[in-house]
């Protein structure tokens, strides 16, 4: 599966930055005692955050399989 490039870029964002801060806050608040059973929830939205990055990860290695395939052809 490819892709678009503004696609790409905004799952990468949320992966890469908005996972991680969500998690941090999470945890956070579950430390201050506002959300209980706060590592459940960071240890899902992990999970999530990796799942979709090898989803991503996947999409990228088809596009520049791609691509070397158009040069190459």
């Amino acid at each position: 599966m490819e892709l678009s490039n503004k696609t790409y870029n905004r799952l990468k964002w949320f992966i890469t930055i908005f996972l991680p801060a969500f998690m941090g806050l999470v945890a956070g608040f579950g430390a201050l005692g506002f959300i209980p059973n706060a590592e459940v929830i960071v240890a899902a939205i992990g999970l999530i955050g990796t799942f979709l990055g090898s989803l991503i990860n996947v999409s990228s290695k088809n596009y520049n399989n791609s691509q070397e395939d158009n040069n190459n052809g």
